[in-house]
């Protein structure tokens, strides 16, 4: 099956809209986590381009997957984490969660 250009098209401009998301936010990208080597593993993930290895960073994983779903504690690191879950997943990076509870929550 081919893509087409204007899939093409739409798909960068979607990452590119969501890198942006995630350097405006790059404070709230520092306090995803809870230990050193999960805040370094996402600081890596973002790094990477946003795609998540699995299971190396199944842990940090799971990290931004709880700051996706928690707005009330930190908008600023909901919408990070959100746009780093996203950037994976239209990548065909390693996460699973296609986050359709979060779009049902949020709309």
């Amino acid at each position: 099956m081919s893509t087409s250009i204007a899939e093409v098209f739409r798909t960068r401009q979607a990452l590119r809209d969501l890198d942006e998301a995630t350097r405006i936010h790059r404070d709230a990208v520092l306090r995803l986590g809870t230990t050193g080597a999960e805040r370094e593993d996402i600081a890596a993930i973002v790094e990477d381009g946003g795609r998540i290895l699995l299971p190396d960073r199944q842990r940090a994983y799971h990290q931004l997957l709880l700051s996706a779903a928690l707005p009330e504690d930190d908008f600023p690191a909901f919408i990070a984490a959100t746009a780093i879950l996203l950037t994976d997943r239209i990548s065909e990076g390693g996460g699973t969660d296609d986050l359709y509870w979060n779009w049902e929550a949020f709309r």
